[in-house]
């Protein structure tokens, strides 16, 4: 129950582009909303704005893919 609150609550500093606490919190508590690479691709974009790393990283994210 803890960890699903923990997750709204991160969902909800995400939407609000509070990133800071956003990450805070997740190192914190150790609950992640979502996967790594999703994350790192958004801070690719969004923070960093390195579409080539982006780029990379969606290409990493195929790879992976199972088949």
């Amino acid at each position: 129950m803890e960890t699903m609150a923990l997750r709204h609550i991160l969902k909800h500093l995400c939407s609000c582009c509070l990133i800071t606490p956003f990450k805070t919190l997740t190192a914190y508590v150790g609950v992640q909303l979502e996967s790594p690479l999703v994350t790192q691709f958004y801070d690719s974009i969004v923070s960093d704005g390195n579409w080539t790393k982006a780029e990379h990283m969606l290409q990493l994210s195929a790879d992976q893919r199972p088949i």
